[in-house]
């Protein structure tokens, strides 16, 4: 099941993209540059290595406040995305959740 907005899940030409194992998230396609284009006229770019972010999704216990409990973050998974510019890198690392699927699957 592709993640993103259907009419990019359709320009992305499948809909298992969401999930890559072993490779960038969406088969390296920048999200960015996607989303920076006027609606209707979309068309996907694909990114390179050479600007890729890895995102970490961490999995908090904030202890619920009980003695003896304190806050604690485990890095879940990390997942690598590309970027067709190193200016569409760094919009994605300053919001990621802005950008990045949003139903996961990656």
């Amino acid at each position: 099941m592709c993640s993103l907005a259907p009419e990019a899940c359709a320009q992305l030409g499948a809909s298992h993209l969401s999930v890559v194992h072993g490779g960038p998230v969406l088969g390296g396609y920048d999200m960015v540059e996607y989303f920076k284009q006027p609606a209707g006229s979309r068309n996907a770019t694909k990114g390179d290595a050479a600007f890729a972010f890895n995102l970490t999704s961490d999995d908090c216990n904030t202890g619920g406040g009980s003695a003896g409990h304190t806050s604690a973050c485990v890095p879940r998974f990390t997942s690598t995305f590309h970027f067709a510019t190193p200016a569409n890198r760094d919009a994605f690392a300053a919001d990621p959740w802005r950008y990045a699927p949003q139903y996961g699957g990656f």
